[in-house]
């Protein structure tokens, strides 16, 4: 049976929160009959497979439980993208709920724009508890994945921000394509993700769109609203553009030492102005803490870069499907 839309969701460990999205997800103002929803379970070791099945029973929307034993979200999203029948994709996360008229604005507007490939919409944030002011001055927009632009419509050949979280895709393009590159995997970060997709798309012609109405909330557990948290989401940054740039201009092994010394400069100098701001209350010295960590990742994933060949040929991969 072929579907307008497959809603891919992949799964880890989010038992506690998955029927929240799911049930977004069910509950559209759109069709039941017009889309389905593929889970794809990635190793979890929580009640989230028992979760998904009991809801299964009674979805009146299409519900399909997947394993993907490979660890890795690229993975999950990747294989589920195969068993689809929808003409369209949407990616979305198990931290997610979306709006009851999502799949409606989306629809609404490709009716409109049949020639747009990839689109996406506002992400507005579900705080677990109110974060400090720091985190909402400094934090709060791109690095929890949060899109809120004031434009209710942007067509763009060129990638404006479209995270995986909240991601429609045409089947046809992203079978063609690459699929999503390595992000979290096996406990480390190791690639771009939907960066990586995203640059294929645009290199390839395909135009963007963000439709302001097409919303989704992100569930954004207490746990992420610390220091902790931001020092290693800008530590995995600092892997995905080291991932990044390499592809882009396959430095030599004596090339890539050259720049994990020449990231010794910025990290002093971070340094220095975290301790600054600190001992002057400046509240300025959360960012430099995460920009320390974002630079001493760059420097342990070059030199990784620069000693294994093994693993210069996994960053060279260009598909992933």
């Amino acid at each position: 049976m072929s579907y307008r839309f497959s809603i891919i969701v992949p799964a880890y460990n989010r038992g506690h929160i998955i029927a929240t999205t799911l049930n977004s997800l069910i509950n559209q103002s759109y069709p039941n009959d017009k889309y389905e929803i593929i889970v794809v379970d990635n190793n979890s070791t929580d009640n989230t497979k028992d979760i998904i099945l009991n809801i299964s029973k009674s979805s009146p929307v299409k519900l399909t439980y997947l394993l993907e034993e490979r660890q890795g979200v690229h993975f999950a999203r990747n294989t589920a993208s195969k068993k689809a029948c929808g003409e369209y994709l949407y990616f979305t996360d198990d931290d997610m709920e979306a709006d009851h008229r999502m799949l409606e604005s989306f629809h609404n507007f490709i009716l409109i724009h049949p020639e747009i490939s990839v689109a996406s919409g506002q992400v507005c944030p579900k705080w677990e508890i109110d974060p400090p002011n720091w985190i909402l001055k400094y934090f709060s927009i791109a690095y929890y994945s949060l899109q809120n632009r004031s434009e209710k419509l942007i067509i763009s050949d060129s990638d404006f921000g479209v995270y995986s979280c909240h991601q429609l895709i045409k089947r046809d393009v992203f079978m063609q394509s690459c699929g999503f590159h390595p992000e979290y995997t096996g406990n480390e970060w190791l690639g771009d993700g939907e960066t990586g997709l995203n640059k294929y798309l645009q290199s390839n012609g395909h135009i963007f769109a963000y439709i302001r109405n097409a919303l989704t909330w992100h569930l954004i557990p207490k746990e992420r609203i610390s220091q902790s948290y931001l020092n290693k989401r800008f530590a995995n940054q600092g892997c995905a553009d080291s991932y990044t740039y390499f592809r882009e201009f396959n430095f030599t092994n004596i090339q890539i030492f050259k720049k994990c010394i020449k990231h010794l400069m910025p990290l002093f100098i971070t340094i220095v102005w975290y301790f600054v701001l600190k001992f002057t209350f400046n509240k300025l010295w959360h960012l430099k803490r995460c920009y320390i960590s974002y630079w001493i990742s760059r420097m342990k994933y070059d030199y990784r870069l620069s000693q294994s060949s093994e693993f210069r040929k996994f960053v060279l991969k260009d598909n992933w499907m």
